[in-house]
């Protein structure tokens, strides 16, 4: 992916969407107000109703979710592969076989490349195909990003992006993709028609259209201007947290997958062996007493309450992940002296545990 280099004065809509096609390669691109606003576009289009099923990773953002549940639709959880942590083709398999049995009517299929990292898609493609089943991309964090030459995005039916800022959901400014005419046709004229008031799972409710106007196109576009550099600005942040904890026991990064390039949407450690949820969260805490802001990765959506009918195919990775994995501090105007502070305050805390294991 090319990126966003060159400024666009007074971009209107169909520029910024020219713009991604341009930058993703594909032929097509629909802007819309938000990333949930997108997917349920992308699953009215591909024909879900009430009633059906549709298989999403049980690790991964609840909006999806969410998003399924407010069309009616029933969403099946999944488990993710454990080096990777993205969706496993092999259990996507394993539930649309399971789901057909017992009657049940699979839809649709959601991938997530979870924090800027690219799910198995050519696999998940082939798994989707033999089930005559579309695939849609949840690229949220993924734009910059590269899978086999390819942007995130553009081998399943259709890909998402988020154009924020940092390259979240939540934000104004999403941009569905699709290299078939006719599903992008489908989706133009459905965002024409609808807003956000018919999106059942919204944060709030004011009445706006989906799609995206003028205006909000060039705050959009300004914000993905460089988007190459501030990836690689991320990277770079991510192999110096690399560099300074390459020696701690017991700390292995999030690894970069050979079929991708991660774009380092959040910089994420796992605390390996006998580490529990509690461990994380005392570091958690022990860098937010130094004004260090780090996160745990997100709960499973299997053991949210909301979701505790959904039909579900686990392996035990996510909740393991979620056990062990810390979010550290990422954002493309940081400074290696910020990520040096960041460690230095890890490392009182890790080794100061160590030492008091040794008594």
């Amino acid at each position: 992916m090319t990126g966003f280099a060159r400024p666009l004065a007074g971009v209107s809509v169909t520029e910024l969407e020219r713009a991604v096609c341009d930058a993703t390669a594909v032929p097509f691109a629909v802007a819309v107000r938000t990333s949930p606003a997108a997917l349920h576009l992308a699953l009215v289009v591909h024909g879900v109703q009430p009633g059906d099923e549709v298989i999403l990773p049980t690790l991964a953002p609840a909006w999806l979710a969410g998003v399924v549940r407010g069309l009616g639709a029933q969403p099946v959880l999944v488990d993710c592969e454990p080096r990777a942590w993205t969706v496993d083709p092999a259990i996507v398999a394993e539930a649309l076989s399971a789901r057909r049995r017992a009657g049940g009517r699979v839809a649709a299929v959601i991938a997530s490349h979870l924090l800027g990292q690219c799910a198995d898609m050519d696999s998940l493609r082939r798994v989707c195909d033999l089930a005559a089943v579309p695939l849609i991309e949840d690229a949220s964090h993924a734009l910059g990003g590269d899978y086999r030459g390819r942007s995130p995005g553009v081998t399943g039916a259709c890909g998402i992006y988020a154009m924020g800022e940092e390259t979240g959901a939540r934000g104004v400014g999403s941009v569905l993709v699709s290299t078939n005419a006719t599903l992008a046709h489908g989706v133009r004229e459905l965002a024409a028609r609808l807003t956000d008031r018919d999106l059942a799972w919204a944060d709030t409710v004011e009445g706006h259209r989906m799609m995206l106007d003028d205006a909000e196109a060039e705050r959009v576009h300004r914000t993905v201007e460089g988007l190459a550099d501030r990836v690689q600005l991320r990277r770079a942040l991510h192999d110096r947290y690399v560099e300074r904890c390459a020696k701690w026991p017991g700390i292995v990064f999030q690894s970069e997958m050979p079929w991708g390039r991660h774009v380092r949407w959040r910089s994420c450690l796992r605390l390996k062996s006998e580490t529990t949820s509690c461990q994380r969260d005392a570091m958690i805490s022990h860098l937010a007493a130094h004004g260090v802001h780090a996160t745990a990765l997100w709960r499973p959506l299997h053991l949210d309450p909301h979701y505790s009918e959904s039909p579900r195919f686990l392996t035990g990775s996510a909740e393991l992940l979620h056990a062990q994995v810390l979010c550290l501090p990422m954002d493309h105007r940081m400074h290696d002296r910020d990520v040096d502070r960041y460690t230095d305050v890890m490392a009182q805390y890790w080794f100061g545990r160590a030492r008091q294991a040794d008594r």
